[in-house]
Parts: C-alpha cells; sequence; structure tokens
C-alpha cells in the first residue's frame, strides 16, 4: 500500500484517458481507493495485477473465423396483402380522377 498513485498516472499506465479510468472504477473493474469525494488513489500493484489478470495468451483461445454473411434484400410489400392491393387501387382510382380529359 506504500505506492499510491493518482487517475493520470493510471491513465498513463493503461494509455487510455482519465474518463475511461473514471468509467471502469464506475463499472467496478478496478479497486480503487476514495480519500475524500474528489479524490481517488490506486494501488500500484494492484493495477499491475488486474492488467496480468486481464492479459490473455494467444494460444489460449482461438479466434473462430467468421463467416461471411450475405446481405439481406430489403423485401417489397406482397401485393397479395389485401391492404396493399386496396391501397394501389385507390391510387388507380385518384390518378384516374385527377387525370380526366
Amino acid at each position: 500500500m506504500d505506492d499510491l498513485i493518482d487517475v493520470s498516472t493510471v491513465a498513463k499506465i493503461l494509455k487510455m484517458s482519465k474518463a475511461g479510468v473514471f468509467g471502469l472504477v464506475h463499472k467496478k473493474k478496478i479497486n480503487c481507493i476514495k480519500l475524500s469525494r474528489r479524490c481517488l488513489r490506486f494501488d500500484r500493484h494492484a493495477i499491475q495485477e488486474w492488467i496480468n489478470s486481464k492479459t490473455q495468451l494467444a494460444c489460449e483461445q482461438p479466434i473462430e473465423p467468421k463467416t461471411p454473411t450475405t446481405p439481406t434484400k430489403r423485401r417489397l410489400p406482397s401485393k397479395k396483402n389485401g391492404r396493399q392491393s386496396g391501397i394501389n387501387a385507390l391510387v388507380e382510382r385518384v390518378k384516374a380522377e385527377v387525370l380526366k380529359p
């Protein structure tokens, strides 16, 4: 516990922003020592242990190759649908009324 570090130092160690560190604290992903309402400190050894626990070897979990997905086509409304055919009939009647010579 002798080696306490502040948020900006943790951010430099993790190569992320201070807001990101506060996010990890809020999500309870990393432990901190709350000295006051606005003052957080971290144990350097605990941060290093957290980093080591998050590190995985390349051979531990093989990455499954992603299967290519075909893009899905958007379907137009079917003309078999009674509502759609009713709308089409209405449109045709209005066109006939408007375009009368």
